[in-house]
This record gives structure tokens, C-alpha cells and sequence, in this order.
């Protein structure tokens, strides 16, 4: 029947030197599970990749450890499965339920970090902007200040123009949550 019974009542069960022998019995098919092998791969990252395995259809699976380095400004965020459009967590448990091998590729976050702007003069004040890597910015005017030209930001309180106003600018740092302080610098209005 459907469910992979067959009643074999007073059917021939085996024969042994000629001997039938018969028994009334139900027999029940054993069906096992269908194994599949997954990878691990570090995509855009580098390094080596957790080791793989076998699992079997609607086992679960706890994810392998991240042993990928991130690239530069980027964050481990969660593992892309082959041949689907799923992205899961890397701290989460999953069932099996693929009907295919599968490699579970590395997927990688850019980080933030904030930017404190200094007015470098007195009333002193600041200002502060979250940055997200590999994105551009404009180098923020600063407030107006009386007598004095607006030049741009250096990274100490007495140091040179780096950042240039009106200027674009990116990846001031490649530290997930770091902070980054910049110093207006002026030039007296001549």
C-alpha cells in the first residue's frame, strides 16, 4: 500500500532446502534518509574555510565556526547557500531539508564607524556623523566663524588640511565602531 506496507499472510515468506516457509506477517519497508555533503567557502574573505561534512535530509545542522578573514572594512555576517537565495545566520540551527549538496559561502557586512567633527576654536563644539565603509562622503562645512576661512579637517588639533571642504571622503577607517576625530582648520580672511 501507500504507506510501503504489504501483508504477506500465508504467503511464502523464504525457502530453505526446499522447504517453504510461511508466516503471517506484515512486513514494513525501512526507508533511511538520503545523504548530501556541504562545503564551507570564504568568498570575498580569505583564509581557511571551516571543514565540511555529510548530513542526511531533515537532520539538523549547527553552522562551523567562522575561520574566514573578512576583507578590509567588511564584517563576517551570515552564510549564502549555493543555488538559493537564502542567507542564513551563522549562530543559528538549521534542518536539512535541501535536496541537493550545498556550499555555504561566506557573505560579509561592511562596518560603521563614527566621525566627531571639532570646531577647533572657541565656543568649542562638536559634531558627530556614523560612517558606513566603502560609502562616500562630503567633507561637512563647518559652522561659520567670523574673520575666518573654512579650510577642512586635519586629524590633530594643530595639524595640516587632509580632508579638504567640499571634498569627497571614505573609509577613514577599516575598525568596525571606531571613532574618528576631525579638526576644522581655519585661515584668517585676508
Amino acid at each position: 500500500d501507500k504507506k510501503g506496507r504489504r501483508d504477506l499472510t500465508n504467503e511464502v515468506i523464504f525457502t530453505i532446502d526446499g522447504l517453504d516457509y510461511k508466516a503471517d506477517a506484515t512486513l514494513y519497508a525501512a526507508y533511511l534518509p538520503k545523504s548530501y555533503n556541504y562545503l564551507y567557502n570564504c568568498g570575498k574573505g580569505s583564509g581557511t574555510a571551516p571543514e565540511g561534512g555529510t548530513i542526511s535530509y531533515d537532520e539538523a545542522l549547527t553552522f562551523a565556526d567562522n575561520t574566514c578573514i573578512a576583507p578590509n572594512g567588511y564584517v563576517f555576517d551570515k552564510w549564502a547557500v549555493s543555488n538559493s537565495d537564502d542567507l542564513l545566520s551563522p549562530d543559528e540551527e538549521i534542518t536539512w531539508t535541501y535536496t541537493e549538496n550545498k556550499t555555504f559561502t561566506a557573505s560579509y557586512a561592511p562596518i560603521s564607524y563614527t566621525v566627531t567633527y571639532h570646531s577647533n576654536f572657541e565656543p568649542y563644539t562638536t559634531s558627530v556623523e556614523t560612517f558606513v565603509y566603502d560609502e562616500t562622503y562630503h567633507v561637512k562645512q563647518y559652522t561659520q566663524r567670523t574673520g575666518w576661512n573654512f579650510m577642512g579637517y586635519a586629524t590633530t588639533p594643530d595639524g595640516a588640511v587632509v580632508y579638504i571642504n567640499g571634498r569627497l571622503m571614505s573609509n577613514l577607517t577599516d575598525i568596525d565602531g571606531a571613532n574618528i576625530d576631525l579638526y576644522a582648520v581655519w585661515e584668517p580672511v585676508t
